[in-house]
């Protein structure tokens, strides 16, 4: 699915607290159970701004663009994904179960629609035949705990990333994530292309107003080219 936006200059968005409640409630274009009733049900959302006249836009990808995933972790195993570590703090009760996800999202298409640029383009101009893909991915997850009895959750990770390559490059990253049951949130400006971090948080009540998330602004700029830059934000959202 495609929805071609009108925009003719798309520029850095200001991102706060207030921003972000608002986000929560807007233009889901995936939901996904994973076909597994057991599995915490997950959405993202994907979102442009025009810092010109403040007006929003939910952005669709085809789902061939993104990776989409949710799995339940065994806290007897000491890590996971190489890089993942189990705190032995990390006591995991009889009615809690213990997860980890994350949504990546392939934007060059629609960064190619914004900025009328070819998915291909030449490395070079100096007689280089060689051909470079002008392409963006980002990614946004976290990893948490549910106690279904108690129809709570608490945030152990978060994680995100940015890649670029052609003609893109990224200006800067600003990434969030929040437990509205419990009141614990914290505001990043990663500098590294990835980042996967554990973060302090404490159980609390989720539902569909209250519901724990990482959210991931990207500013995107193209080499060469005056007359804004793009932010795109990807959130990932736990639903009850």
């Amino acid at each position: 699915m495609h929805l071609i936006l009108q925009l003719s200059k798309i520029s850095t968005i200001v991102s706060c607290v207030a921003f972000l409640f608002v986000f929560l409630g807007e233009s889901v274009f995936a939901k996904e159970n994973l076909n597994n009733e057991n599995i915490p049900h997950v959405e993202y959302t994907l979102e442009i701004t025009d810092n010109d006249t403040g007006e929003k836009k939910a952005l669709a990808v085809e789902d061939e663009d993104v990776k989409f995933t949710m799995i339940e972790l065994d806290p007897n195993l000491t890590t996971f994904n190489k890089n993942f570590v189990i705190p032995s703090s990390m006591d995991i009760g009889d009615d809690e179960r213990l997860y980890s996800g994350y949504v990546e999202i392939d934007v060059s298409d629609v960064l190619a629609d914004e900025f009328g640029i070819q998915a291909i383009q030449p490395l070079s101009q100096s007689g280089d035949s060689s051909l470079t893909k002008n392409q963006v991915v980002i990614r946004a997850g976290l990893t948490f705990s549910t106690n279904a009895s108690k129809n709570s959750i608490i945030i152990h990770r978060v994680n995100g990333s940015t890649t670029s390559s052609g003609i893109y490059y990224v200006v800067r990253r600003n990434f969030y994530w929040r437990n509205p049951g419990s009141g614990r949130g914290a505001a990043t400006a990663p500098t590294t292309n990835s980042w996967d971090y554990a973060v302090t948080d404490y159980w609390g009540t989720y539902s569909s107003s209250l519901r724990p998330y990482a959210l991931l602004d990207t500013v995107i700029d193209v080499a060469g080219m005056s007359g804004g830059a793009e932010t795109l934000s990807v959130m990932y959202s736990v639903q009850p």
